[in-house]
């Protein structure tokens, strides 16, 4: 068996809603949203560790968890259905990936 074996529709549903962005929701026929959402949570809190000694000694040793944060954004991005980008997410990606470039240099 594996997560995809069962889609168990009224918790499928909750997380796409939770990966709504501006009124815009997610592809239905998402295999796996959930890890998205995950990914997009854990991510987040990594990244943003910033004056939380609990996990800025672990954190400082994950140089591309900001590059994964990134990049699951735009994950997040291309499963919403529209044509134009959401401009709240997009926001969000722009900081990450200059963020990235800034600790890079």
């Amino acid at each position: 068996r594996t997560i995809t074996d069962r889609r168990h529709t009224k918790y499928h549903n909750a997380v796409l809603s939770e990966l709504a962005v501006d009124g815009m929701w997610p592809c239905q026929v998402a295999e796996v949203p959930y890890l998205l959402l995950l990914a997009r949570s854990i991510l987040s809190h990594l990244v943003s560790a910033d004056g939380r000694p609990e996990l800025t000694v672990f954190t400082s040793k994950l140089f591309a968890a900001t590059c994964w944060s990134a990049r699951a954004m735009v994950a997040h991005e291309r499963l919403l259905l529209t044509n134009e980008p959401s401009s709240k997410l997009w926001d969000q990606v722009v900081v990450a990936f200059e963020r990235c470039i800034a600790e890079y240099r």
